[in-house]
């Protein structure tokens, strides 16, 4: 996978795609995965000071669509915006390969954060936002 951007085509079978680049060279790409994608999302909305989210792919964790991300994060009031298809790719293996240095140390390969991340996602992820998000309904009926 070249550095050229993405195409809405070729980025919409990014996990395959990422998957084949990741065994060519993992220390240059990472696999683009649902629960991978799902994690850094809670984390990256949570904790960075401006909020660039990667598109999610569609995913199958059951404990994962249990809480949709787009739910919660359109419901919030904290603006954020989604990277571009053409650029999240390789702004993704980016972020992942400088947070695997901060996380691991210098020497580690960027795929030890991708397993932690898609590790982390249905039990430490999930956990945190049953914790964190709260929704209150008013269903008082208002006659005039």
């Amino acid at each position: 996978m070249d550095k050229k951007s993405l195409t809405k085509n070729s980025f919409e079978r990014i996990s395959s795609f990422s998957k084949v680049a990741s065994f060519i060279n993992p220390t240059e790409y990472v696999i683009y995965d649902s629960r991978v994608i799902y994690a850094l999302n809670w984390l990256l909305f949570n904790y960075a000071p401006e909020v660039e989210l990667f598109t999610q792919p569609q995913g199958r964790n059951s404990e994962l669509i249990k809480y949709d991300m787009q739910t919660i994060f359109r419901l919030s009031s904290k603006k954020y915006t989604y990277r571009s298809h053409k650029i999240a790719y390789h702004a993704y293996c980016k972020l992942i390969k400088q947070l695997s240095v901060d996380v691991y140390g210098v020497s580690r390969q960027p795929y030890l954060l991708e397993m932690l991340l898609f590790n982390i996602a249905p039990n430490f992820i999930v956990k945190d936002i049953e914790e964190k998000v709260r929704l209150k309904i008013d269903l008082e009926l208002k006659v005039r």
